[in-house]
Order: structure tokens, then C-alpha cells, then sequence
């Protein structure tokens, strides 16, 4: 397999529509229930940032399509249009947060691929990166194929990764 393409699915963000409506509606719901100001204000903040949520998932099911695509000579993303050779990639790894599988990779020289993204990606990937969990992260939370078939691809594919054990899954929840 020479490429591998992750499309957006339209079953998965359907799902997570409907969850991120829930968690809106249960946050609107306790910021109109509570007796107290800082549970009003918890609600609102809650229902505020499932909203973005919901935003988030509206934009992937209009915009459909690709989300990113391994080759072999690297990954595209396709939502920052940045492409990353597997050359300059120092490590890949199966990053568990909250029971969420990511892959996260690290840059061999990062400021060269930052440098391409907006200032608030490049905060965001220097945060990742001081938490341990590398420089860019891919979900599957909304694409088929999954992450089992992308760390498929990454062995059978990309000989200098191989050496990253498939196993070695670092589990953010517990450094939490």
C-alpha cells in the first residue's frame, strides 16, 4: 500500500453532533438550574465550549472530504495544507488521552514546519511538545480508515519509524 487517504466520515460526525448538542444542552441546562453563580457560571462555560464543539463538527460535515493522507513521501494534512516527509519525522506514537487514541508525531526539526502554520498551531504544537505528546497529533475520532490502519501504514512503510514499538503507548490520562 503506497497511500493511504482519511476521509471524513459522515456517520462518525454525525455521532459527535449529536453528543456535542447533548453536552450544549446539558450545560444551558445547568447554568439555568443552579442556585449558585459559580455553577451558573460553570454551565455557561460548559455549554459555550461544546458549542465550538458543535461548530467544529458542522464545518467537517459540509466540508467532507479528505482530512489527511499518508504516502510515502510523507503525511498531508489537508486541514493546514502542510505536508510532513517521513524524513523529517524524529518519532511517531499512539498517544492515549482520556481513552481517545491520537497519533502523535516529532518534528526532527520542528521551527522549519511551524513556521507554516498560524501562531495559535504553533503555540498549541510547543504546548503538545512540553506535555511529551509531540509536535502534531492526528485523531480518528471523525475519519475512515482508523489508527490501526495508519500505524499499518507507518510500519509497513516508513523503515526508520519501524524502530518505535507499537506498544508503547503513553497513556496522558495518568499525567493528568
Amino acid at each position: 500500500m503506497e497511500r493511504l487517504v482519511f476521509e471524513r466520515s459522515y456517520t462518525k460526525n454525525a455521532g459527535l453532533l449529536l453528543l456535542s448538542l447533548m453536552f450544549v444542552a446539558g450545560g444551558v441546562y445547568m447554568a439555568t438550574t443552579a442556585n449558585t453563580g459559580s455553577d451558573r457560571l460553570i454551565g455557561w462555560v460548559c455549554a459555550a465550549f461544546f458549542a465550538l464543539g458543535v461548530l467544529a463538527v458542522v464545518r467537517n460535515l459540509l466540508r467532507g472530504g479528505t482530512a489527511f493522507v499518508f504516502d510515502l513521501s510523507g503525511i498531508k494534512d489537508e486541514s493546514s495544507g502542510l505536508l510532513i516527509p517521513w524524513s523529517e519525522i524524529g518519532e511517531c506514537m499512539i498517544l492515549v488521552v482520556r481513552g481517545t487514541r491520537l497519533l502523535a508525531v516529532s518534528f526532527k526539526n520542528p521551527d522549519q514546519f511551524l513556521m507554516q502554520v498560524s501562531p495559535a498551531k504553533q503555540k498549541m504544537a510547543r504546548f503538545n511538545q512540553s506535555l511529551g505528546w509531540g509536535h502534531w497529533g492526528f485523531t480518528f475520532s471523525d475519519v475512515n480508515p482508523g489508527i490501526d490502519e495508519a500505524w499499518r501504514f507507518i510500519r509497513e512503510n516508513v523503515p526508520h519509524l519501524q524502530a518505535v514499538d507499537d506498544e508503547r503507548v503513553k497513556n496522558a490520562a495518568d499525567d493528568s
